[in-house]
């Protein structure tokens, strides 16, 4: 009945509930795919742009969810990779908003580091895959040096990658503050690595910040 609906009217709520009937891990990830391509191809207007990208962002994390609940941890590398490094024209990040991107590719470098997704994206009462109860950007739990799992460079080619696809398209001012977590959690890491924080700082933002004053003001609020 379910897969007649989603071929006849499909909505987003129906293909939760062509989700939920599945039982297996490997009947779930199929119904996740299909979800996500429905909503890559579904009609999009300035009006609910920001809606069907957080549908899109909302599945992918619970894929990826999924796979990690069911120990298949590479798996769900693969499945951030192939959504925002592809080369296909399939890509899922370039139907996110700039917000959204940045909440993908941090998620993506949290799960490198400490390999699961950011608790405060869930009901703490519930360990099982489920619908984001909260979307709002985080800081990456970086104390100290020590608590740096992955190779520096690679996370920081990371940022890097992250940045670029986040500005790509359009690297105006009000763009690049949306990219501020990305930019705050880079700065954290190089600061915890003891690298040239002002030095990363005006590079990074001196082409739409040219004021030095700014700038510095800029890493005060980044870094407290």
């Amino acid at each position: 009945m379910c897969e007649t609906a989603v071929e006849y009217a499909p909505t987003y709520k129906i293909w939760w509930t062509f989700l939920s009937l599945e039982n297996s891990f490997d009947g779930k990830d199929y119904v996740c795919g299909r979800m996500l391509q429905f909503l890559m191809k579904a009609p999009k207007t300035e009006e609910n742009v920001d809606i069907w990208s957080f549908h899109l962002l909302e599945m992918l994390l619970y894929r990826v969810h999924l796979s990690l609940f069911t120990g298949k941890y590479q798996n769900a590398i693969a499945l951030f990779q192939n959504a925002l490094k592809s080369e296909s024209d399939k890509i899922i990040v370039q139907h996110l908003t700039v917000s959204d991107r940045c909440l993908v590719w941090l998620s993506y470098i949290h799960l490198i580091e400490f390999g699961g997704l950011p608790v405060k994206f869930y009901d703490p009462a519930n360990s099982n895959p489920t619908k984001l109860m909260k979307k709002e950007s985080f800081l990456i739990p970086w104390k100290t040096m020590e608590d740096v799992k992955a190779n520096p460079d690679t996370l920081l080619a990371l940022f890097e990658d992250a940045i670029q696809s986040c500005t790509s398209e359009d690297a105006s001012t009000e763009k690049r503050i949306v990219c501020l977590p990305l930019y705050r959690n880079m700065i954290i890491l190089q600061q915890l690595l003891e690298r040239f924080v002002e030095k990363l700082l005006y590079s990074r933002t001196s082409c739409f910040y040219p004021n030095i004053t700014y700038i510095r003001r800029l890493k005060r609020v980044l870094l407290y």
